[in-house]
C-alpha cells in the first residue's frame, strides 16, 4: 500500500471514480424506466378490472329489477 499519492494518481482515480458513477447512474436511470413502465401496465390492467367489475354490477342489479 501506498504512502502518498501523486497529484497525477489522484487525478486517474477521481477520473475513474467519475465514469463508475456515470455508469451506475445511467443503470440506475433505466432500471427506473423499467419499473415505471410495469407500473404504467398495472394501473392500466387495474382500471380496466375496475371498470369490468362495476358494469358486471351494474348489468346484475338491472337484471333483478
Amino acid at each position: 500500500m501506498r504512502e502518498s499519492w501523486t497529484d497525477d494518481r489522484l487525478d486517474d482515480f477521481a477520473a475513474h471514480t467519475d465514469q463508475r458513477f456515470d455508469s451506475l447512474e445511467r443503470r440506475m436511470e433505466n432500471g427506473f424506466r423499467d419499473v415505471n413502465t410495469r407500473l404504467d401496465s398495472l394501473q392500466k390492467t387495474m382500471i380496466q378490472s375496475s371498470v369490468v367489475t362495476i358494469a358486471a354490477l351494474l348489468g346484475l342489479i338491472a337484471t333483478q329489477l
